[in-house]
């Protein structure tokens, strides 16, 4: 029989039988993936693809059952653990090298509760589909600014989002977690049972055990005013003054960020992005320092006044000005196209990118961009 070459969690390297690696394969309802193994590459790839790390196993559960084998498992044969759950995972700790990778990303119930404004979600649900089904009744709750990103890492890093300023972050408004603890014990940890374990997992650090399930307090949300404002990088200086300045004394139903893009064809700007949680009317007078024409250049260097949604905005942007708008195409930076190629091609940046502008909470979290890097105030 073949044994298996893994790390154990002090870095030492060790092996594991056939026989004992089939067994566990056996306890599991999903998969175990192994190195050549169909699906493995796939399992294994994460939204930053400057990490490129190999587990030796690779455990795509399907329940909580199927976390707490995991965990026991790891610990009898001391191995290298890391968890994987929406995978955006910039750092690449979700995967380990040489060890057991928990995969929760099928794992992806979303259970509502209209009346008591709650929700209930399992560990492989994406910020973007939580607010996809919380919508439904009008309701949503702080899980990011990206709708890819897994509320699991997010939630147990604290959860900043574009509600962050009216309802706080994501631990704010965490209820209680279904957990393994260390031990493979599943265990519910709230405000009234295993307080010490709620106050762990609400922000102060990732190793307390494997989250099964979150549950959240909901709020009123939608319709929602924003978008993105651009500036040339030749104003930046002026244009952060002003985003110092107006968020100084903003609303707290208003939350604006700041950040440095680098657009497809290699021009960097300034982008400001507010929104507004509250009447489109309120929302119109808040924002409109933010997102009034501030030094319109030429070109690339133009910003433009937002509206409630694309369909508004859309005949009043010259081909330039669409052109910012179409962040995330994938053009390298050191690629600049023609003029003309780049009119042509911004005909359609509103049509592609309809995220720019949104109304409601399903777009709370905009698809993540080339170059994204966003300052909160």
């Amino acid at each position: 029989m073949t044994a298996l070459r893994v790390i154990t969690s002090e870095g030492a390297p060790a092996t594991l039988e056939e026989a004992t690696v089939q067994s566990f394969a056996d306890s599991l309802r999903g998969r175990l993936l192994q190195r050549g193994d169909d699906g493995y590459d796939e399992a294994r790839k994460l939204f930053n693809g400057m990490i490129d790390r190999r587990p030796a196993l690779i455990a795509q559960c399907h329940g909580a059952a199927d976390i707490a084998a995991a965990v026991r498992f790891a610990r009898e044969h001391n191995l290298i653990v890391s968890i994987k759950g929406g995978g955006h995972s910039v750092t690449g700790n979700a995967v380990c090298y040489g060890g057991l990778m928990i995969d929760p990303s099928r794992m992806k119930s979303i259970r509502v509760d209209p009346a008591q404004q709650t929700v209930r979600a399992e560990p492989g649900v994406l910020g973007g589909e939580l607010d996809r089904e919380t919508q439904a009744f009008g309701l949503s709750t702080p899980v990011g600014s990206v709708s890819s990103t897994g509320i699991s890492g997010l939630t147990l890093g604290g959860g900043q989002s574009w509600l962050a300023s009216k309802h706080g972050l994501a631990i704010d408004n965490l209820l209680s977690v279904d957990i393994v603890t260390a031990d493979g014990t599943l265990r519910t940890a709230s405000a009234t049972r295993h307080e010490d374990l709620f106050w762990g997992v609400r922000g102060a650090g990732h190793n307390f055990g494997v989250v099964t399930s979150f549950e959240y307090q909901l709020h009123p949300v939608g319709p929602v005013l924003g978008g993105m404002v651009i500036h040339p990088l030749s104003q930046a200086v002026e244009a952060l003054r002003f985003y110092r300045d107006f968020t100084a004394s903003q609303p707290d139903a208003l939350q604006t960020w700041a950040g440095l893009l680098t657009l497809p064809d290699g021009n960097q700007v300034l982008a400001i992005v507010p929104c507004y949680l509250g009447s489109l009317a309120e929302g119109e007078r808040a924002d409109s320092p933010a997102t009034a024409v501030r030094k319109p250049g030429r070109g690339h260097g133009r910003s433009t006044t937002l509206r409630h949604d694309a369909a508004d905005l859309r005949p009043r942007l010259s081909a330039g000005t669409a052109q910012l708008l179409e962040i995330g195409a994938g053009r390298p930076p050191h690629r600049r196209a023609h003029r003309s190629e780049r009119r042509t091609r911004a005909k359609g940046a509103l049509a592609a990118h309809p995220h720019s502008l949104y109304r409601d909470a399903r777009s709370l979290s905009p698809r993540r961009q080339n170059g994204y890097g966003l300052l909160p105030p």
